[in-house]
């Protein structure tokens, strides 16, 4: 399946959101059926979504990605996208 720009990034926020280890690059692009390069463009939009929630986006090469910030933060931004989405 297709997805446009912004419902990948909102699959990948939601992903990243749920996670409890850091998420690879790789494997968000093999599920969504896109290059790392177009992941992390996207991880990009994703950290200035984030950021007015006090959340901040962690990139370790080799490791992954994930969300880092307070437990409410990142359940405030859950219940803010499924509101809307």
């Amino acid at each position: 399946k297709e997805y446009t720009p912004e419902e990948r990034q909102i699959i990948i926020l939601i992903a990243l959101l749920e996670a409890t280890e850091p998420v690879k690059l790789l494997s968000l692009a093999n599920d969504l059926n896109v290059t790392v390069a177009t992941i992390s463009h996207d991880l990009d939009k994703i950290n200035k979504m984030i950021e007015k929630y006090g959340l901040s986006l962690i990139r370790k090469r080799g490791y992954g990605v994930e969300i880092a910030g307070s437990e409410s933060a990142k359940r405030r931004m859950m219940s803010e996208l499924l509101f809307h989405h």
